[in-house]
C-alpha cells in the first residue's frame, strides 16, 4: 500500500486497541467522548495527498501511526457480512490514507478523492487476503 502510494521505504506504527482505550483516544485528540473504529496520528505535513516539503531525508519515512479498535472491526465485521480480515484491511487502509493527506472530511471532493483511493486499494489487495470465514 505504502509503495502504491509513492513511499517504498515508508514507515507506520499499527495499534491495536480495546474500545474503551479508543474512546479515550478520541476524547483526548478530536474531543469526541465515544469509540470510532479507527485513527490516524501523522508525522508529517502532507495536502491533498502530497508532502509539503521538508528539510532532511531518512532511510525510512516514518508516516504516523494508525490505531484500530478490534472491537469495533469485529462489530462492522460481523454487520457487514465481512471476514474480520477484510474489515481490519479495510480500516489500516483508511487510516493510511489519513496518514499520508487524504480528508473526507474536509469538503465533498476529498470525501470522493479519498473513497476512490480506498475503492482502488480494496480492489487490488482484497484478493490477496484469505478467504476466512469470521
Amino acid at each position: 500500500m505504502l509503495r502504491m502510494l509513492g513511499f517504498p521505504k515508508g514507515e507506520i506504527g499499527l495499534v491495536f486497541v480495546s474500545d474503551g482505550r479508543m474512546r479515550a483516544l478520541n476524547r483526548r485528540y478530536r474531543k469526541l467522548d465515544q469509540t470510532t473504529d479507527v485513527l490516524s496520528f501523522p508525522l508529517q505535513e502532507f495536502h491533498q495527498g502530497k508532502r509539503k516539503p521538508r528539510l532532511q531525508k531518512t532511510p525510512l519515512d516514518p508516516l504516523g501511526d494508525v490505531v484500530i479498535s478490534i472491537p469495533m472491526a469485529l462489530k462492522q465485521a460481523r454487520t457487514q457480512g465481512k471476514s474480520v480480515d477484510h474489515e481490519i484491511m479495510t480500516l489500516l487502509t483508511h487510516g493510511v490514507l489519513h496518514l499520508v493527506g487524504y480528508d473526507h472530511e474536509a469538503s465533498r471532493v476529498e470525501e470522493k478523492r479519498m473513497r476512490s483511493k480506498e475503492m482502488a486499494f480494496h480492489k487490488t489487495l482484497t484478493p490477496r487476503l484469505p478467504a476466512l470465514t469470521h
